[in-house]
């Protein structure tokens, strides 16, 4: 199962290994709704009850772009940041990079303001030893003014508390007095990483992720629960791997890209079918278009390549997660992207999207905002009587007018704004594949394009087109394609211990114990 920002798939795979699939519209507020809408479609095709159907699985592989949404499309929770004094501008600074030293670029806000920022007096040096004590003072100054400001979650990031955790656990103590029922993150335990930046940003992301996602993944095992459901619940993780509910919603970043994570997996599938050589023998570029965002990865020599430099709004000028992920790239350009005209009067595309609630004006169902959707469907890419099955008739003639509205103001037809919206998605897309393909030496037009989600038919031609790309595969699966890969993937888990060491004078004693503390985890 798949819940991305505007559909949900459901792949379900019997005992003999057929295959079934269907998509419904997401559910905001609780994922299980639409995920019972795509199973009772597929119990009516099977011949069974749904309720037989959810009693007899013996596991439940899900995944979701949610947080990657979430973040995506700022949408997080208001969040405040706690690191040591004298290091306020981690996140605004980032790590300095660029990707055009000549380009004027826009760099993303960093995802908790400056404001909201507090320095505590202490300092952790990189042995463990304390150079400064903690001073408790400092940190309640700090949560009384979170409080004053309404923050919803705090991340407590502190210089070389992975070498001594003793201040940021004392700080977290602090805050469960001070602000009781407000979610922590502690950087020591979410990414037990030395570079500073990237433990910040996956600290803030963590906790700006956890009201939303504790609820949702809450929410999703308890309805499982009341629907009968017996089996083991695995939420994909961002490396590919599987968790139970609670671990991950005590670490819900690395829920990020979750869904999208599985797509490579049906990607091997499909290449290793239809083309000669299959993905061992090919340079395979993957392409997973939501309703939200669209998702890129690169599988070479057939091995589905995994990262620690996953950035989400681009390399350098977003946010970068800072754990161990599947090497997906995910920018705001599904076919739920809105179009609008910024205050200079030129036409932008994304990144925020209409999702499933309102959705696309032609869904009819409140929205006001043309999207891409809404002009692939004044172009004629989509049939408004077989949408989502026959389940959902589009109105052409509402996104006519709201794409006629945008044209106006532009000086254009309604058919020219439309092709000119469809243009700078596919140019959004396209800067992202290259710098994915071409700046690591990559030849675009000797790979193999397998488009994948909802939306990859809208645009997949033009997409090709412009990388002179020569084989394209659009599966049967496109439309699930992270869901069918959920129905085929291993379970992975993977744990993290940091400990200090002299190259010159290692402790074989310590390596040890780590290596069983590790053990004992698994």
């Amino acid at each position: 199962m798949d819940t991305g920002g505007t559909f949900t798939d459901v792949v379900v795979k019997d005992a003999t290994s057929q295959i079934y699939m269907s998509k419904a519209l997401t559910t905001r507020d609780r994922a299980y709704l639409a995920i019972e809408q795509g199973l009772i479609d597929i119990a009516a095709t099977i011949g069974v009850e749904v309720a037989d159907l959810i009693r007899q699985s013996v596991q439940i592989n899900y995944g979701t772009t949610r947080s990657t949404n979430m973040v995506v499309t700022s949408r997080t929770a208001k969040t405040a940041l706690f690191v040591t004094n004298g290091f306020p501008d981690i996140l605004l600074l980032r790590e300095g990079g660029k990707p055009d030293p000549f380009r004027r670029m826009h760099f993303r806000p960093p995802l908790v303001p400056r404001h909201l920022t507090f320095e505590i007096d202490e300092r952790i040096l990189a042995d463990g030893s304390i150079h400064i004590p903690l001073t408790d003072a400092s940190v309640r100054q700090a949560a009384q003014a979170c409080a004053a400001a309404g923050i919803e979650a705090v991340g407590i990031s502190l210089l070389w508390s992975i070498a001594n955790p003793a201040h940021e656990r004392r700080v977290a103590e602090i805050l469960a007095e001070e602000l009781p029922g407000i979610p922590v993150t502690l950087s020591h335990e979410v990414n037990p990483s030395i570079r500073e930046y990237r433990r910040a940003s996956s600290t803030a992301i963590d906790a700006s992720l956890k009201p939303a996602m504790q609820k949702f993944f809450g929410d999703l095992q308890s309805d499982l629960d009341d629907a009968g459901f017996t089996g083991s619940l695995l939420i994909s993780t961002s490396y590919g791997g599987g968790w139970s509910a609670d671990r991950i919603a005590a670490k819900p970043v690395y829920s990020i890209g979750s869904g999208p994570s599985l797509a490579p997996v049906a990607a091997v599938r499909e290449v290793d079918q239809d083309v000669p050589g299959g993905a061992a023998g090919n340079t395979v570029l993957v392409t997973d278009m939501g309703g939200t965002t669209f998702d890129l990865s690169v599988i070479q020599a057939g091995r589905i390549e995994r990262t620690n430099e996953t950035w989400l709004g681009g390399k350098w000028i977003g946010d970068i997660t800072g754990t161990r992920s599947v090497d997906i790239e995910s920018i705001g350009a599904g076919g739920g992207s809105l179009i609008r005209i910024d205050s200079g009067g030129l036409m932008q595309v994304g990144p925020q999207s209409a999702g499933s609630e309102p959705g696309p004006v032609c869904y009819g169902r409140g929205g006001t905002e043309p999207t891409i959707t809404d002009a692939a469907l004044v172009l004629g890419y989509l049939d408004s009587s077989n949408f989502l099955g026959g389940r959902l008739e589009l109105k052409k003639a509402e996104a006519e007018a709201a794409v006629a509205a945008v044209a106006e103001r532009l000086g254009m037809t309604t058919e020219a704004a439309a092709v000119a919206a469809m243009r700078i998605s596919v140019d959004n897309i396209v800067t992202a594949i290259r710098e994915k393909t071409v700046s690591k030496g990559i030849d675009t037009r000797e790979i193999v394009l397998v488009a994948g989600g909802g939306a990859a038919g809208i645009n997949v031609g033009m997409v090709a087109a412009e990388l002179g790309a020569r084989t394209v595969i659009l599966p049967k699966s496109a439309g699930a394609m992270s869901a069918y890969g959920a129905a085929h993937s291993d379970i992975l888990s993977e744990f993290d211990i940091v400990t200090f060491q002299r190259t010159g004078q290692p402790d074989f004693q310590l390596i040890n114990d780590a290596f069983a503390q590790v053990h004992r985890q698994a």
